[in-house]
């Protein structure tokens, strides 16, 4: 287990620009473009800002987070 960290430690900052572009899109999706999606849930906000809360806490907190589900 501790090997795959150290192959994804390099790819770390590729996956979180990713997460905070594909959050973007999700942003423009729901809030931008709303005559796009027929309706807005409460439930695909809920996600999308709980998605949101865990990629910042991740950027912010990374030993904490990685303590976490260390246990």
């Amino acid at each position: 287990m501790a090997g795959a960290s150290v192959r994804l430690q390099s790819l770390r900052p590729w996956l979180l620009v990713s997460a905070a572009i594909l959050l973007g899109v999700g942003f423009i999706q729901l809030y931008v473009r709303r005559n796009q999606c027929q309706k807005r849930s409460p439930l695909s906000i809920a996600l999308f800002w709980g998605a949101a809360l865990v990629v910042l806490l991740v950027i912010l907190f990374p030993q904490l987070i990685a303590s976490l589900i260390a246990g």
